[in-house]
């Protein structure tokens, strides 16, 4: 079984490696593209969530290969790392403490922040890092497009939970459903949010012209240059760019320790 993997395409704007733990995902995100990638039933995918069988023994095994790398391993890409039965289950915890063992920096992107903060006293304030999924600080409009998760505040408070830990802290403003709701999900985020990755909308029907998403794309930069917030724009986003910017890459640490 492959475990830490090097991921290709549209993922490598997230990550240089990956690590997948779970089969399925409760949530119900109406802009998920997982189903189609992994050639399952929308209906059946979103019904529950399974560890990958093996997959701690494997990544036990396979762990040391990455010891001292210092890319982050960023979980997961086909599942949030959070599913409703790691509060039992506790497989990442678990492969959380694997990383750490073999000094391997980790970093989470979940939407169920809440049973997230649990595992806060596993990152290392120099090379971990937690991040979270934003489309808008607004509950009504999470609920339209995310059922399932947790509540855009249950993220915010979450994220402002590990800034204050010193935990390297990240959202990601991919999908955008709404160029307005993403500019004002920095506006309300930055003083506990060190970096933003910041792309377009992918996967279903968008209506932004290329002219709206260069001018979204201006002024997000403007907004972190502003406020010194590092922000990295995505590939599907830079295509529309005709303007300078400095992309910051956070995949990797500068050291191990």
């Amino acid at each position: 079984m492959r475990t830490i993997y090097e991921p290709t395409g549209r993922a490598l704007d997230y990550s240089l490696l990956g690590l997948n733990l779970f089969v399925g995902c409760p949530g119900s995100c109406y802009y998920c593209y997982v189903p189609k990638i992994v050639r399952v039933d929308p209906e059946l995918f979103h019904a529950k969530a399974y560890a990958r069988q093996g997959v701690l023994e494997d990544l036990a095994k396979q762990a040391s290969k990455f010891a001292g790398d210092r890319r982050r391993v960023l979980l997961c890409f086909t599942s949030d790392p959070y599913v409703p039965i790691e509060a039992d289950e506790r497989v990442t915890r678990k492969a959380i403490e694997i990383l750490r063992k073999h000094k391997i920096p980790f970093q989470i992107l979940t939407k169920n922040a809440k049973l997230a903060r649990r595992d806060f006293d596993l990152y290392r304030s120099h090379g971990d890092a937690f991040a979270v999924t934003m489309t808008s600080v607004n509950s009504h409009d999470g609920e339209t497009w995310e059922p399932g998760t947790d509540a855009p505040y249950e993220r915010m408070h979450a994220l402002h939970d590990a800034y204050h830990r010193g935990i390297f802290t990240w959202i990601s403003l991919e999908p955008v459903v709404d160029p307005e709701l993403s500019l004002e999900v920095i506006k309300h985020t930055h003083d506990y949010c060190n970096h933003y990755k910041i792309g377009t909308l992918n996967h279903v029907e968008c209506r932004t012209t290329p002219r709206q998403w260069r001018h979204f794309a201006k002024r997000a930069v403007d907004l972190c240059t502003a406020y010194r917030r590092t922000y990295y724009l995505k590939s599907d986003l830079r295509r529309f760019v005709d303007f300078d910017y400095h992309n910051t890459d956070e995949r990797r640490i500068k050291s191990v320790k």
